[in-house]
Protein backbone atom coordinates (compact mmCIF):
# COMPACT_ATOMS: atom_id res chain seq x y z
CA UNK A 1 0.00 0.00 0.00
CA UNK A 2 2.60 2.49 0.31
CA UNK A 3 4.12 1.87 -2.68
CA UNK A 4 0.49 2.54 -4.32
CA UNK A 5 0.21 5.85 -2.17
CA UNK A 6 3.26 7.11 -3.65
CA UNK A 7 1.85 7.37 -7.47
CA UNK A 8 0.63 10.14 -8.94
CA UNK A 9 -2.59 8.59 -9.80
CA UNK A 10 -3.53 7.83 -6.22
CA UNK A 11 -2.11 11.26 -4.64
CA UNK A 12 -4.47 12.57 -7.69
CA UNK A 13 -7.68 10.51 -7.55
CA UNK A 14 -10.79 12.23 -6.59
CA UNK A 15 -11.92 9.17 -4.99
CA UNK A 16 -9.84 9.13 -2.81
CA UNK A 17 -11.02 10.25 0.57
CA UNK A 18 -7.41 11.34 1.87
CA UNK A 19 -8.06 14.13 -0.89
CA UNK A 20 -10.83 15.61 0.27
CA UNK A 21 -11.67 18.60 2.08
CA UNK A 22 -12.31 17.85 5.98
CA UNK A 23 -14.59 20.67 7.49
CA UNK A 24 -13.49 20.41 10.69
CA UNK A 25 -16.02 22.63 12.50
CA UNK A 26 -19.04 20.19 11.16
CA UNK A 27 -17.29 17.12 11.38
CA UNK A 28 -17.76 16.32 7.43
CA UNK A 29 -15.80 15.50 4.29
CA UNK A 30 -17.01 16.96 1.35
CA UNK A 31 -15.88 15.76 -2.44
CA UNK A 32 -14.38 17.56 -4.89
CA UNK A 33 -17.23 16.98 -6.54
CA UNK A 34 -19.41 18.70 -3.87
CA UNK A 35 -20.98 15.87 -2.46
CA UNK A 36 -20.70 15.78 1.71
CA UNK A 37 -20.40 13.27 3.79
CA UNK A 38 -21.66 13.80 7.45
CA UNK A 39 -20.53 11.90 10.75
CA UNK A 40 -23.04 9.21 11.41
CA UNK A 41 -22.07 6.99 13.84
CA UNK A 42 -18.73 5.22 15.66
CA UNK A 43 -18.50 1.61 14.65
CA UNK A 44 -16.16 -1.32 16.10
CA UNK A 45 -14.73 -4.33 14.46
CA UNK A 46 -12.97 -7.28 15.79
CA UNK A 47 -11.03 -9.54 13.60
CA UNK A 48 -10.43 -12.96 14.39
CA UNK A 49 -7.48 -12.80 16.09
CA UNK A 50 -9.16 -10.37 18.90
CA UNK A 51 -7.54 -7.05 16.99
CA UNK A 52 -10.14 -4.10 17.91
CA UNK A 53 -10.49 -1.30 15.13
CA UNK A 54 -12.36 1.98 15.78
CA UNK A 55 -14.27 3.70 12.95
CA UNK A 56 -16.02 6.95 12.26
CA UNK A 57 -18.59 6.08 10.08
CA UNK A 58 -19.38 9.33 7.24
CA UNK A 59 -22.59 9.07 5.23
CA UNK A 60 -23.15 11.27 2.10
CA UNK A 61 -25.62 13.74 2.88
CA UNK A 62 -27.61 13.26 -1.09
CA UNK A 63 -26.68 10.17 -2.96
CA UNK A 64 -26.71 11.20 -6.69
CA UNK A 65 -25.98 9.17 -9.80
CA UNK A 66 -22.25 10.10 -9.47
CA UNK A 67 -22.08 8.85 -5.91
CA UNK A 68 -20.59 5.49 -6.10
CA UNK A 69 -20.38 4.33 -2.42
CA UNK A 70 -22.71 6.42 -0.18
CA UNK A 71 -20.51 5.98 3.21
CA UNK A 72 -16.92 6.00 3.99
CA UNK A 73 -15.05 4.48 7.10
CA UNK A 74 -12.62 6.68 8.96
CA UNK A 75 -10.05 5.22 11.03
CA UNK A 76 -8.45 8.06 12.38
CA UNK A 77 -5.90 5.90 14.58
CA UNK A 78 -4.60 4.37 11.56
CA UNK A 79 -4.32 6.58 9.80
CA UNK A 80 -2.06 9.00 11.84
CA UNK A 81 0.08 6.04 12.45
CA UNK A 82 0.72 5.49 8.44
CA UNK A 83 1.39 9.03 8.83
CA UNK A 84 4.18 9.07 11.15
CA UNK A 85 5.89 5.47 9.64
CA UNK A 86 6.38 7.50 5.83
CA UNK A 87 7.63 10.55 7.45
CA UNK A 88 10.42 8.17 9.19
CA UNK A 89 10.76 6.30 6.19
CA UNK A 90 10.99 9.95 4.29
CA UNK A 91 13.96 10.50 6.97
CA UNK A 92 15.83 7.55 5.82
Amino acid sequence: MYQKELTRKYKKSPNNSCNWNYLEETDQFMKPDGVIYSFKSYARRCDKYGFKRDFKIYEADKNTRHTRVGRTYQNRRWQSETHLLQSNLELL
